[in-house]
Order: C-alpha cells, then structure tokens, then sequence
C-alpha cells in the first residue's frame, strides 16, 4: 500500500489481545550481564547516593516520553566511577510482547481504505481490529506517519519466579526487585504456558528438520500444520480468538510452501481451499475451485470439499444448481479407471446426493435414485450385459417406465425377471392422503406443520400407476428424466453390497457395512444427521440413568453385536429402533425386511437372512421362531443360521433348550459339504458362551478343547495332556490367520470372521483356566502383531471389550479399572468408536465418578475432533450420570459449533432442542437463524419454527421462511393457502 495510506502515529489498536510468549523472560540473571550501551549518559553524579540519575536533552526526553514509561534508569557504579553500561534486572515487558529489544525491528501495519466506526482496517488482521484516528479540533492530520505501537499488553502479568527458601536469598546491593533462582529451585504453576511454549518450540524444529530432509514427504508437512493447532490447548476465552488468527495465518504460509514442493498432492490442495474458505468471499472462492477442479477433474478428495462448500453455502445454495453439480462430479469420477476404489467414490457421491434429497423433502426421489442404481446393476438382463452404457441406459428406460415394482417394492423380480410382465399393467401404488382431519387447528402454521408432517409420514415411497391418474402432488412420481443422470455401472460384487447398505441407511436401519469407525463415510456429518428424525432426538434428550443404547453406531458391525442385552452391552438393532421407524414413516419395517429378502435371493448372503431374522424377532419372538424353523428346511446346512435359531430359542425358551440345538448341530455338521462345514466354528464359539454364562466352566472347557479336534464333546474332564494340546493348537492356527489377514487388514473378509472366532476360543480357554488378566495379555499380545490403526485391530479391540464385559458381568465383585484399563487402550487406537465410548461411560458411571469421562472426552476432542465424540460427550451427561449438568452440555455444543460441528445437522438440532427445553426460547431461536444458514438444504430444520419454536416467531417471519424455502427449492407438499 502506498505510504499516503499509512496510520498516523496517535492511534490505538482496539481489541488486540496477543498470547504471551515467555522466551524472553529471565530465568537467572548474572551480576554482571551486558545489556544495549547507552552511550550519552552526563557526566554529573551524586556522590552522597553514589548512583546516578541521567540527565537528558529536552529532545531525547521528549522522545522517552512517547516510547518508553520508564521515569528512571539505574546505572552500575564502580569505585564512584561511570561504567558505560548498565545491568537491567527488572525486564522490559515489551521485549516479551514484540519479541525485540529495539522499536526498529518492530513491524509495520498499514491500513487499508474501509473506515468502520471512526477506524480503519489493517491489513492481514482481525476485521475487530481497527486503526482508530487521534484528531484535534483545529488540526488535521495527514497519513503519513508509520503506526507503531500496534498492540496492548497482554492481560496476563510478567511470571514470578519463587525461591524455596527466598530468605536466605542475598539480594543484589541495588535493592531491585529481582530474586536469583538457583537449579534446584521450585517454580510457580504460572510456568506451565512456559514449558508448553518450549515443547512446541522443540516439535516444530523438529517436523522443520524433517521437511528440509524430504520437503516431498506430504506426511511430514501434514505432521508440521497438525501441530500449529496444539497451540489451541492452552487458549483462554479471552486469547482464542487472537490465536486462532495466528494459527490460521501460519497455517496458510505453511501450505502454500509446501505447494511450492509438491503442486500436485490433492490433500496438500484441499487443505489449502478449506484454509481460503476462511478469508477469500464467495465470488472469488468459487473461481479459485473452478481454477483448481480444472486442473484436477479426477480428483475425489477436491470434488467432495468442492460438495462440501457448495452444499453449505447460503447464498448460492439451490437445489437444482446442486443436483447438476452432483451430476457433474458423477460424469466425471465414473470414467476413472474401474475397480474397487472406483466403485467406492462412486457410491459414496451418489449417497451424499440422496441423503440431501431426503432431507430436503424429496425422499420418494432418494428412494427411486437407489432403486434404479440397484436394478441398473444388480439385475441387468444377461443379454444386455455386453452392451455398451448407453444402450443399457435406453433398454432401462423402458423397464422404468413400465410401472414394474422395483427394488424393495412388494413382489418385485428384478429387471431381468420382468421383461415378460412389463406389458401386462401393473396396481397403482398412489395413496390417498386426507387431511381435512386437521382443519380444527387454529393457527394456521401450525396446521400447516401438521398437514405437511402427516404427508411426509403417509408418502415417503414413490408412487407407480397410470400417469393419467390424479396425483395432487407431482414429486411423488419419479420420472427416468429424475434419475437418468445419476446411474453409472459398477463392477466389483463388494460394492453392489455396500450400496444395499447405504439404501438401508436411507430407510432407517444402521449399516451393515464392518468398515472402521474412522473411516470417511464413518465420519461424515453431511450424510449421519440421526438427530433430524424428531424421535431419536426427543428419546436423546430425555434422561436416564447407565444407559447403553447411543443412537450413533460408528463402529463395524458384526453380526455378534445383535445379540446385546441393551442393558449391559449395546445392540445393533434394538427395541427402540422399531419404535422409531413405526413413527416415522408408515410401513417402513415392511419395506425394510423386504430389501433384505430381496438382497438374500440376490447375493445368498448369510447376514441379510440373519438381519432379516432378528428384526423379525424384535417385532414378534414367536414368529421369529417360526420363521427360522421354515428357513432351516430350505437351508438345513446353514451353520450361522443354527446359530441364530439357538439365540432367539435362548432368548424365549432359556438355556436347555438352545443347548440342544447347539448339540443336535454339532452331531450332524459332519456329515455336511466341507465347505459348509467352515462355518462350524461359530457354533462352538456361541455353545461354549452359553455354558460359561451358565456357570459351568468345565462344560465350557470341554467345548473349546473339542473344537481343536472338531470332534464331539466328551464327558469327561479335560487332561493336562489334552489341555496342553489345544492351547499349542490355537497358538499355532492364530500364527496362520493373522498372516492370512495381515495380507488384506481393511476388509472384513471370511478368513477374517474365521480368524477373529478362533482367537476368541483361544482367549475365552485362557480366562477359564487362567483368569481374565491372561486373557487380556493373550489379546494384547495379538494386537501388538497386527498393522496398528486398521480395521483388524479395531475389531480385535472390539472382541477383547466384549469378553471383559462378558466376565465382569458373570464375576461375583466388580472391577471397573480392569475394564477401563482395556477401553483407554482401545480408545486412544480408535477414538471415533461409539462402542468403546458407550462402554467407557457405562463403566465410570457406575463407579460415580463424572470427571473421568470429561476429561477424556475434553482430551480427545482437543485432538480428534469430530461429531461423534460431541454427541457422545453430551449424550453422556443426560444417560449416564445420576444428574446432568446442563452448563457441560451447553459448553459442549457451544464449542462444537464454533468449530469441527459447523456443519453437523445433528448437533445444530441438539442444540436448538436443548434451549428449548431449557425455557430459552430467544436463544433457540438465535441458533435456528445460524443452523439454516449453514444447512440449507435441510428442510426439518426449517418446521422447527413452525412447531417447537412457533412462540417467538411472527406470522411475517414465518411467511419469509416459507419464501426461503421456496427460494431454495425445498419440497412443500401442502400449501399454507
């Protein structure tokens, strides 16, 4: 900026608060330490003191006045002699706050044109921090003097360094306020910033070393910008601000050198675009992603912040602009180089897309758009299959059309098994909505919240039938022009099954993917908004008491994890999801037991005909027996069928009864298929649980000793010998299964499944004869040989955690330090997991100790922030402690949504819910306004002010809501009119 721009010298910085940094200050001082010569010092003295006090021209003491407030300078006398120096013991704090002991070094801030407030703005700071001008009456002043003295002293005072035995300290013949500390002396807790400052100092000469090693290594770059935020740890309310700016300053700097070496790395750019999110305005936000996507078409890691951004963004946001987007970003990635990476991008989009979708109000499109990807690929006529895209696209555009149910859809046989039928019409599914029955509702917006909620409940499927029939609202038929532009062909069988699990996500059942807890869709706050169903949320905020039933399940899923009890060990599907989905949507669980159906016939996948079972059981026991008793006489050598048979009769009948058919199944499996017979291990597993749970140990012994020879269950007691050679059999079967899957550590495999159950019996042998602390060391040991951060160690984590719990709820006394010892170790591996936290908070609420789990959760947020670990953090305060401390959760969500929870649609709802059931009704409204501004796509945020906060808002502002919805393209299907 040119110099006519520049401050003038009176002015103030306002509102500059800068973390102090104590490097400069004195530890110990000598007696005789050089400091600056000062060299025009007069020659009088005052010999009767024997110091002497400077005299100074009116010049240089006009100057003094204006750059330092210190009155007096003590000089070193010597035998009444001048020394041309002096010692300077008392510190000048400015060296401490400039990081300088001359004002030249001091820099310069230049202002720019905008005046706000009687001030000006300065470049490359805070927006709050203004130039403010000193003007007389009768004077102006030209900018032409350089500006200074640009920050205040910080609130904090200079650091006191105490002596043990400071009277015994001999004080320096001056008397000046300084005490000498000598090594071994003591120092006050004021230091602790002290040593922080000097550890991080350490750490980032350290990754600064490593980079001028190998400035191509992304890691170590990465590893340099993590650390800028440990300097976030020790901020007060009052600096946070102030340091947040500086690291974000030093953040930027860091990348764009690092670009400078590798130019090409997609996670080095996409740190750098959310860095400019921060300081660049729309317009030239989105220019700088048009540069970037240019010139990266086919990177997934730009296209999904690029999502992120646009999906986010309130004055561009609006549906259909995005829904071209998405179609953009699916054109391009699907022409990637196919395989299981591919196919996985892929998906991943196209379920952003539908759960926007469905929460924008469009749910029969998000329906449609996975029925029509699944059909496209799942059951593609065999004589299409070698056709090219396009032409499949057109042969798919006549089964669409034809009305024929589809995917999920009652009595649906695929599109392969349809071309015979797709001429003979088919029944209407359009459903008749009346909702006359609400016209006694006064308010006229909240009868419109009720009419458009009641729709919402009714119509939630897309509707088939003759397109000449009468559809009050357009959107419940989904054309092929609706979807046409989102199908694209994949090609790995794994991720035709994920996709199935994505669409069940989307009908309301958690996944049945076993994918690691810190995985990205894991983590993703775009696609988990849990919250948004108004029943979980009601039921989250409702208190109890040792609760283990967290409505998030970010953790891998096995089919084990159905059988919880819900009052010890959590569930995969409880109870309480029955009760929700029978609220949100009519016949969801019909539709819901139908995909799974579908998807068995399909892929002949034991996990979806055992899901199907048990959502069968939690709604009806009886017929859940019944049901297993029909599949087993079609699939009498299904082994994990057995198995779940023999949990739902343990369930209804008790123990005798499952333990026959546990022995009836081991009696016969060998005269099954050898590659049926694989799967027998589960069966040992689960009978010899059963017998151990029941109390009879040496039962369980036999079992586990008999499975190492496959053969039946002998009678009588387990030898030494016998012992001894089942314990060297799973040693050396353990050796071959994890190197079997420390080949492929990421995907949850049946070598895996088959690994992860022969270790179990191994470390459920060692508790029967040795106790539960060799069994946890026989886990542990395992642990330390597999890959540490991937999905087998997770689950081997998981197992360990089971067996604890298992064993502390059988043992007569309690020992919670064991079980958290194993969940601290788990959690610092895997601190996203939802069941490690789960138990870790069960486990220290029983013990009444409420500190524990705070400061755990404080710890790890400061350093794995994410939405799981706030909503757990909160959840843990209102279900398991004896009274929850609305100041904590308050605190928790206000700091969330400064930060990592900005775009979490779960947390926004916590939120507003929270103050409303708190009374505070203005304060919920507050962060109504900033939860649409930063999801407006989200149309259930929007019913809150027609509902839960229909007090505090005016006909007008709802009218102007209705507007903005319109505006944005969300689905209203009733009208206020």
């Amino acid at each position: 900026m040119d110099d006519q721009n520049l401050a003038p010298r009176e002015t103030q910085l306002t509102d500059a608060k800068q973390f102090p940094s104590f490097s400069s200050f004195p530890t110990e001082i000598a007696s005789k330490t050089s400091f600056p010569v000062f060299s025009s010092f007069p020659k009088q003295v005052l010999n009767d003191q024997k110091t002497i006090k400077a005299k100074v021209s009116k010049k240089e003491s006009k100057k003094k006045s204006k750059k330092s407030k210190r009155e007096r300078i003590d000089v070193e006398m010597e035998d009444g002699e001048l020394l041309d120096y002096f010692i300077d013991r008392i510190g000048d704090t400015k060296n401490s706050i400039y990081h300088a002991i001359r004002d030249s070094t001091i820099p310069v801030y230049k202002r720019k044109h905008d005046l706000i407030d009687d001030g000006w703005k300065i470049s490359g700071m805070s927006r709050h921090q203004l130039i403010i001008k000193q003007v007389n009456d009768s004077t102006s002043v030209k900018s032409r003097i350089r500006y200074r003295e640009f920050k205040t002293l910080p609130d904090t005072k200079l650091i006191r360094l105490f002596s043990r035995n400071s009277e015994n300290n001999v004080r320096d013949p001056l008397n000046i306020n300084f005490i000498p500390i000598p090594d071994t002396e003591l120092i006050s807790n004021e230091t602790q910033d002290f040593y922080h400052d000097l550890e991080f100092q350490k750490k980032c000469s350290e990754c600064d070393k490593l980079i001028h090693e190998d400035p191509e290594n992304v890691a170590n770059w990465i590893k340099f910008l993590d650390l800028q935020d440990t300097l976030l740890a020790t901020a007060t309310k009052e600096t946070r601000s102030s340091i947040q700016k500086r690291v974000y300053e030093k953040k930027l700097a860091i990348v764009e050198k690092a670009l400078d070496s590798l130019p090409d790395s997609e996670k080095l750019l996409e740190l750098y675009m959310t860095l400019l999110e921060e300081s660049l305005d729309s317009k030239a936000l989105l220019k700088k992603w048009d540069t970037v996507l240019m010139q990266y078409p086919d990177s997934f890691l730009l296209w999904k912040k690029y999502l992120d951004y646009r999906t986010s963004n309130p004055i561009s946001f609006q549906l259909s602009s995005m829904l071209e987007l998405f179609d953009e970003c699916l054109d391009t990635l699907s022409k990637a180089d196919k395989g299981p990476e591919r196919d996985s991008n892929l998906i991943y989009i196209f379920t952003r897309l539908c759960e926007m979708l469905k929460q924008s109000g469009f749910i029969e499109k998000a329906i449609a758009c996975f029925q029509a990807l699944i059909e496209f690929n799942l059951f593609c006529p065999p004589d299409y299959s070698k056709r090219s895209f396009y032409d499949k696209l057109e042969l798919f555009e006549v089964f669409w059309d034809s009305e024929c149910p589809r995917f999920g859809d009652k009595d649906a046989k695929g599109w392969a098994n349809s071309l015979s039928i797709m001429d003979t019409g088919v029944v209407s599914t359009i459903p008749n909505i009346d909702v006359s029955e609400f016209d006694d509702i006064e308010d006229d917006y909240k009868r419109w919240y009720v009419c458009e909620t009641h729709i919402g409940f009714s119509q939630w499927l897309p509707v088939r039938g003759s397109v000449d029939e009468n559809i009050d609202d357009p959107f419940q038929a989904v054309l092929f022009d609706d979807i046409r532009f989102f199908l694209f062909e994949l090609t790995c069988k794994q991720q035709m099954q994920e996709l199935i699990s994505h669409f069940l996500s989307i009908c309301g059942v958690s996944t049945l993917q076993t994918i690691s807890s810190s995985s990205d869709f894991t983590q993703d706050a775009f696609i988990h908004g849990e919250l948004l169903n108004e029943h979980i949320l009601t039921s989250f905020l409702m208190p109890t008491e040792l609760s283990v039933s967290f409505p998030f399940r970010f953790n891998p899923q096995q089919v084990d994890l159905l059988y919880g009890n819900e009052r010890t060990w959590p569930s995969s599907f409880t109870s309480d999801d029955i009760k929700v989905m029978r609220l949100t949507h009519c016949n969801q669980i019909e539709v819901v037991l139908e995909i799974l159906k579908q998807s068995f016939d399909k892929f002949q996948l034991t996990t979806y005909c055992l899901y199907l079972l048990w959502i069968n059981y939690k709604l009806s026991p009886g017929l859940a027996e019944k049901m297993a008793k029909s599949l087993l006489k079609t699939l009498p050598m299904c082994l994990p069928l057995w198995n779940m048979y023999a949990q739902i009769v343990l369930n209804i009948k008790g123990v005798e009864k499952s333990r026959k058919i546990y022995q009836t199944t081991l009696a016969m499996f060998k005269s099954f298929p050898k590659e049926y017979q694989k799967d027998v291990d589960i069966i040992y597993k689960h009978l010899a649980i059963l017998e151990w749970k029941a109390g009879n140990n040496e039962k369980s012994i036999q079992i586990l000793v008999a499975y190492t020879e496959l053969s039946s269950i002998d009678m009588e007691p387990v030898s030494p010998i016998q012992l001894l050679k089942a314990k060297k059999f799973y040693t050396s079967h353990i050796d071959i299964c994890l190197t079997t899957m420390d080949s492929n550590p990421n995907d949850f495999d049946k070598s895996m499944e088959t690994g992860l159950c022969i270790i179990y019996n191994g470390a459920l042998l060692e508790l029967l004869t040795h106790g539960l602390d060799s069994a946890i060391t026989f886990y542990n040991e395992i642990i330390s040989r597999v890959n540490a951060g991937t999905l087998l160690e997770e689950l081997l984590h998981q197992n360990l955690v089971n067996l604890v719990c298992e064993s502390l709820e059988i043992a007569t006394s309690f020992k919670p330090s064991v079980l958290r010892n194993v969940l601290e170790k788990a959690l610092d591996s895997f601190p996203y997991n939802t069941l490690f936290l789960t138990m870790f908070g069960w486990n220290e609420g029983r013990t009444k100790l409420d500190n524990r789990v705070r400061g755990f959760v404080n710890r790890h947020l400061a350093s794995h922030p994410s939405q799981s670990l706030s909503t757990f953090a909160i959840w843990t305060e209102l279900h398991q402690r004896s009274s929850p401390n609305a100041s904590v959760i308050r605190s928790l969500l206000t700091d969330a949504l400064n930060t990592h929870g900005k775009f979490s649609i779960s947390l926004w709802c916590l939120a507003i819910e929270f103050e409303i059931q708190a009374k505070e009704q203005e304060k919920a409204k507050l962060l109504f306004y900033q939860a649409i501004s930063n999801l407006p796509w989200c149309k259930n945020l929007y019913m809150m002010a027609f509902n839960r906060l229909r007090d505090v808002f005016t006909e007008l502002e709802l009218d102007s809501l209705l507007e903005l919805m319109e505006e944005k393209e969300l689905r209203i299907s009733h009208s206020l009119k």
